[in-house]
């Protein structure tokens, strides 16, 4: 039976970052849950990179749960917008065999962001 690891990436932030840094060699099924809080008018851009050697960062396109006109793919995107309380989630294709990643939160005005990893052993 597969293990699940719960790894906090950004807790509670209000700045603009790039951190949330984790190492997922050996790790399958990469899931990422953003969360945003405290929003009067603010707004986060999430955006998350791999790298397969720890030296060399590339943006992700994560799928995620948009409805598209094409039944038979997956949305994949190169960002998610926060924009008001919420929480979304979001994959990493599981054909990837990354290294590490990171995730930057890209803010405006005011609120709180959180982003945590999900993934199986």
């Amino acid at each position: 039976m597969s293990q699940y690891k719960f790894i906090t990436l950004m807790d509670r932030i209000s700045q603009t970052q790039t951190l949330g840094t984790s190492g997922v060699a050996g790790l399958r099924r990469l899931g990422l849950q953003f969360k945003a809080a405290n929003i009067v008018s603010g707004s986060a851009v999430f955006k998350v990179q791999g790298t397969t050697n720890g030296a060399d960062w590339s943006y992700l396109a994560l799928i995620d749960n948009l409805a598209n006109s094409n039944s038979q793919t997956l949305a994949r995107v190169l960002s998610k917008t926060l924009s008001a309380n919420s929480n979304v989630l979001m994959w990493v294709d599981e054909g990837l065999s990354l290294r590490a990643i990171r995730v930057s939160a890209t803010i405006t005005t005011d609120g709180s962001y959180s982003a945590y990893l999900m993934a199986s052993e």
